[in-house]
């Protein structure tokens, strides 16, 4: 199938171009001219495509000023889709999903990995949250820094764009305020997982971690779900934190 048929694989093309072509942020692209001529395509089709990469933030375009390369980032593509098709609330409550299975099927991997600093700062970042929600006030920044934290010794950029995306759509649901983000039950259960990790018990690290999404939940859960829904929620997270 021809790109002029299939416009999605001309721009996956392009971007795969521009990532060879101007590999670092803030890279100059090469000329209108230089890419038709590479890609073997017309002006119009190239500047569709273009356009597709600049929707997404992966391509900057000014006035005046030639084109430059910001990256195709998942996380920001993620955000980026759902506030286009105007479904961040629910694309949230997917993203979340998602968080839970991949956090606590890699920690096994990163715990180990982690040093008797990295821990402390973890802690540090868990009793942050305590306190912020003890004032009530929102502590979402350092909820991002603390799962970031945990994971960083991956150095996994596609778990680090997923877990970046669910906190761009989350700000976005919430509002300016980010009242939501203030659960002194969830903050707590964010030092109940340095605890276990610390204590070298891993099996409690890994329930607490997915008990605490439980308590997440709560608040990203789509507004077109009824309110039988969230009490079966709340049931559940009652269960898992008293068993």
């Amino acid at each position: 199938m021809s790109d002029k048929l299939a416009p999605d694989g001309l721009v996956m093309r392009l971007a795969a171009h521009l990532r060879v072509r101007a590999a670092r942020d803030g890279d100059l692209l090469p000329s209108e001219a230089k890419l038709m001529a590479d890609l073997g395509v017309g002006r119009q089709q190239l500047r569709e495509a273009l356009r597709v990469l600049e929707a997404f933030g992966a391509v900057d375009s000014r006035q005046g000023a030639r084109r430059r390369w910001r990256g195709v980032n998942l996380g920001g593509l993620v955000a980026s889709f759902a506030q286009l098709t105007g479904s961040p609330q629910e694309t949230t409550a997917e993203l979340l999903g998602v968080r839970q299975a991949l956090e606590t099927s890699m920690l096994a991997k990163v715990m180990p990995m982690h040093t008797p600093a990295s821990l402390v700062a973890l802690r540090d970042l868990a009793l942050g949250m305590e306190e912020r929600a003890a004032r009530g006030v929102s502590f979402i920044d350092l909820d991002e820094e603390f799962h970031l934290t945990l994971f960083a010794p991956l150095r996994n950029s596609t778990l680090e764009g997923i877990l970046g995306a669910f906190w761009t759509l989350l700000s976005v649901v919430e509002g300016p305020t980010q009242q939501g983000v203030a659960d002194p039950d969830v903050a707590a259960m964010h030092t109940a997982i340095i605890d276990a990790m610390q204590a070298g018990d891993f099996n409690l690290a890994r329930y607490e971690l997915d008990t605490h999404f439980y308590g997440v939940r709560l608040r990203v859960l789509p507004s077109r779900l009824d309110l039988k829904s969230r009490r079966t929620t709340k049931q559940s997270l009652r269960h898992l934190t008293h068993s």
